[in-house]
């Protein structure tokens, strides 16, 4: 190395002694540059000044001999202390070539630069800012370096800029923010420690409003919030809640949308903590920011719905989960309901020109989901995690498919910006993040145009690895442009922001995306490992819908009604109660209304499965959540889909008898509590009128008519039938009797019911003629057991009146002799014992015609053809019994051959 002739001004003397091996001989040139640079300032020779410093990095702090870097490093921080306040004019210089030394294997000239830069960075102070972030980068660095020595020499450093930015006002948080980002994803866990210590200083900073960029770091905060140290798990929730307690102060300057979709990625994290955590702050944006939530319902309920079903060891969670569901579900109301979609959404100026085109900003429609309200369902996916923790490939519909395109804004001169001073604003939200020039613009829209052509998948990964080039704001807009296929390739992306000085009335209506949200819960539902309570909390979800939004919800009626059928089945009676409350909304909402309706619809109930269809809109609905509609008992319909629903119900009796048995009573019984039970019974013995599976609907006949006779949800219906006083009644008595026909007992029963001893007595007459078989007797049996009842009370006291009730003594009697010599035989024999003599109850009132006659006389049945009916009924109940008993013959002869 020739001194004289490259170095100077640097004296020989001094060169030698940087690129010695010892220190204090190199502390000594040190001491001599440090002369020299105050000398130049003194005459105020920046032009040596930068001489010197450039030796300093270039031959030295550069140099391929490791002393010779240590004399550089030790060299330029004596330049920056003899520049004292004007080092700041040269503080690139001095920065970058220390910098460079951060990256040396050596751990020794790594803790030298270390020093170095503390010392320069003293000194320049406040000038330091415009270059923190380079600053920043290289402490992230030590921060994580193996040697204990290095890393405590950064913690004096990290020590002294935090102090620095804490009493500066200059500090540029915007062009900070890209880096924190793409810092905060790191897995070492000083450097995580590192990134959440200068979270918290600048959150304690009140001139920096670190909130309004909290979109961009509130995943990395949630990643560390996983870490497997204590310390640095506490320092993060720390800094959450500090974050979360700004938030609550300041509610109307926080992008919620922004955050939403992050949050309910971790409402899912497998980790305790993360889950609680992400919950709590779901509870709480929720309840601060209302409606605005309301497009991300879909995933927030995929994310709270499982947690529902919690036991205890996560019994935080459970309550915290339940308050998101029920505040979440008040957000639903009527309006959402609307037929004309275009009510929602603010009247829009028209169209620009191409040439205005890139004047648009950029912003999704804040959206867990399709928040437009028009997207297809079945093509609709639900929003989850992928099993290894990454965000959700490109076209999961948690970025919102956007809302129609608005203009380009005219500036405040009301003139249209140039194209050379055009910039586009990419939002997320519905709010403004980051400015975007031109050329940039058209280089995010080439890039989504390319990934849609090579048809590629795009990830969260994908996202994080390109946050030091794009903010996620702009790989925002590119998943947006490449998971919608509604747009043309490299078009501009619609649905902006406000522009600044907006008036906040002009922004888009929040809409209910009721697709994505019937998906999640349809798919809920599917899933037979989901616990009792998610399942409870699904269907009181559907009922809340049908209720504040019947119209919508009536087009995925035929999606989720063969599920809530198959519901029915659940081991649980409580979930059973809600499914039932669903199907009995269904079918008695006014806006599942449609002509046509009734039992005309289906002349054949058996062929082919019966499946409901969408009911065609009706412009004249009332949106009110009334239960059913007046009909009378000839129209056994509440709306179109009550016959339909009552058929299929039936199917499901037919194809799960196990279901009848533990379960039929039980579930009718609701039914008549939650609809009309008059309805319910006609329709049901039309329907069973027509069945051809003759075994089932003497079975399901029985099973109705046990139900009609001792349930006390039907006392007013029994009321009905005693009588058979107006044409109603009467017509619903023709309507049961044609189905009872299944099964003599319980038309006997059902005469009895209705105070029609004559035809009950003619009737046990024709059992001479039927087959009795051991199930006959014992339905007899049954039946005696029941007069015995509270409910026949009235037919007992009519035993009394001899003279005017002979066919019901007959009858009674036809009964007995039905019976061999068992306990009912015995019971009934001693009731009839009981019966007085005529002779001795006669009174001075016995010649009055009897009440019962008059009844009878008025009714204007014709018992004759009920009679036939009943005849043919069991004619082919015979029939069926003989060919079922052929067939078991031949079955029994093939086993035995």
């Amino acid at each position: 190395m020739n001194a004289e002739r490259d170095l100077a001004p640097l004296a020989p003397s001094v060169v030698r002694a940087l690129n010695d091996k010892l220190y204090e001989k190199r502390k000594v040139a040190a001491l001599e540059i440090e002369k020299l640079v105050r000398e130049f300032v003194a005459q105020n020779n920046t032009c040596q000044i930068k001489h010197v410093i450039q030796i300093l990095s270039q031959e030295f702090a550069l140099s391929q001999h490791p002393h010779s870097r240590k004399g550089g490093l030790i060299g330029l921080a004596a330049c920056s202390i003899a520049l004292g306040k004007d080092s700041g004019l040269y503080l690139k210089e001095l920065i970058e070539p220390v910098l460079t030394c951060f990256n040396d294997a050596d751990s020794r000239l790594r803790y030298y630069a270390c020093e170095a830069l503390y010392n320069i960075v003293k000194v320049a102070r406040g000038s330091v800012l415009p270059h923190f972030n380079v600053l920043f980068d290289g402490l992230s660095k030590l921060a994580a370096d193996p040697d204990p020595n290095v890393k405590s020499g950064s913690e004096l450093l990290d020590r002294l800029l935090k102090d620095i930015v804490t009493e500066s006002n200059q500090f540029d948080l915007v062009g900070f923010i890209p880096l924190l980002r793409e810092r905060i994803y790191s897995n070492n866990q000083y450097a995580r420690q590192f990134i959440i210590s200068w979270i918290l200083v600048l959150e304690s900073v009140p001139d920096i409003n670190l909130l309004d960029y909290l979109p961009e770091i509130l995943d990395g905060l949630f990643q560390i919030l996983g870490d497997n140290s204590k310390e640095i798990r506490k320092m993060c929730e720390v800094a959450l809640g500090e974050f979360l307690k700004e938030i609550k102060k300041n509610p109307s300057s926080v992008k919620f949308a922004e955050m939403a979709n992050i949050l309910v990625i971790h409402c899912q994290a497998a980790d305790d903590l993360i889950q609680l955590t992400a919950m709590c702050w779901m509870r709480e944006f929720i309840q601060l920011a209302g409606r605005v939530m309301l497009p991300y319902s879909s995933g927030i309920l995929t994310a709270v719905l499982p947690c529902l079903s919690y036991d205890d060891r996560k019994k935080n969670i459970k309550e915290v989960a339940n308050v998101c569901n029920q505040s979440l579900m008040k957000l639903v109301i009527p309006e959402d309901d609307e037929m004309d979609e275009t009510k929602q959404s603010m009247t829009l100026p028209a169209e620009p020109t191409s040439q205005e085109s890139l004047s648009k900003t950029e912003a999704a429609s804040s959206g867990s989901l399709d928040a437009s309200g028009d997207s297809n369902f079945s093509n609709s996916s639900v929003f989850t995690v992928t099993s290894d923790g990454a965000w959700p490939d490109a076209r999961c519909p948690a970025l919102t498919p956007p809302s129609p395109a608005l203009p380009a804004r005219p500036s405040a001169g009301g003139q249209h910006r140039s194209s050379r001073d055009r910039r586009t604003s990419v939002s997320r939200g519905g709010k403004l993040v980051a400015p975007v020039s031109a050329e940039r613009y058209s280089s995010m829209k080439m890039l989504s145009k390319k990934m849609r052509r090579s048809e590629c998948s795009i990830d969260g990964c994908w996202a994080r690895s390109c946050g030091h080039k794009l903010t996620s704001c702009m790989v925002e807009f590119v998943l947006l442009q490449f998971s919608d296929p509604r747009f043309p390739l490299g078009e501009a992306l619609p649905g902006f922001p406000l522009w600044p000085g907006e008036r906040s009335s002009e922004r888009i209506q929040v809409t209910l995306n009721l697709d994505g949200i019937v998906q999640v819960l349809d798919c809920h539902l599917h899933d037979t490992s989901i616990g009792m309570m998610t399942r409870i909390a699904v269907l009181k979800w559907l009922y809340h819908l049908y209720i504040k939004t019947p119209r919508k919800m009536f087009r995925h009626t035929d999606s989720l009604f063969p599920i809530l059928l198959r519901t029915l089945s659940d081991e649980s009676d409580e979930v059973i109660l809600k499914d039932l409350e669903v199907l009995a909304e269904i079918a008695s909402s006014p806006a599942g209304q449609t002509e046509g309706h009734g039992p005309s619809d289906s002349s054949d109930v058996r062929p082919g499965p019966v499946e409901l269809h969408i009911p065609a809109r009706t412009s004249q609905l009332s949106s009110s959540g009334a239960k059913g509609l007046e009909c009378s008992p000839s129209t056994p319909t509440m709306n179109s889909y009550f016959y339909k629903f009552m058929i299929n119900l039936l199917k499901r009796f037919s194809s799960e008898r196990k279901l009848l048995e533990n379960r039929g009573a039980f579930i009718i019984r609701q039914l008549c509590l939650l609809l009309n039970a008059e309805n319910i019974f006609h329709s049901m013995a039309d329907i069973l009128l027509r069945e051809e599976d003759l075994k089932f609907a003497s079975t399901m006949v029985h099973t109705l008519n046990t139900i009609l006779l001792t349930s006390s949800e039907l006392f007013q219906l029994r009321n009905q039938l005693k009588d058979l006083r107006t044409p109603e009644s009467r017509n619903l008595f023709c309507c049961l009797y044609r189905s009872w026909c299944h099964n003599p007992v319980t038309t006997v029963s059902l005469c009895f019911l209705t105070q029609n001893y004559k035809h009950a007595y003619d009737l046990i007459q024709k059992f001479g003629d039927l087959e009795v078989t051991v199930d006959f007797l014992t339905e007899v049996d049954k039946l005696v057991q029941l007069i015995e009842c509270p409910i026949f009370t009235y037919l007992r006291l009519q035993l009394l009146d001899v003279k005017n009730n002979p066919y019901l003594i007959k009858a009674l009697y036809g009964l007995l002799m039905l019976l061999p010599q068992s306990s009912a035989f015995q019971l009934l024999s001693h009731r009839l014992q009981c019966v007085p003599n005529p002779e001795l109850m006669q009174t001075t009132d016995s010649t009055k015609p009897s009440t019962g006659f008059k009844r009878m006389t008025a009714s204007n049945i014709d018992y004759t053809e009920l009679l036939q009916h009943f005849e043919k009924v069991q004619n082919k109940h015979l029939e069926a019994r003989h060919q079922r008993a052929g067939r078991a013959e031949q079955l029994d002869r093939r086993v035995v051959l």
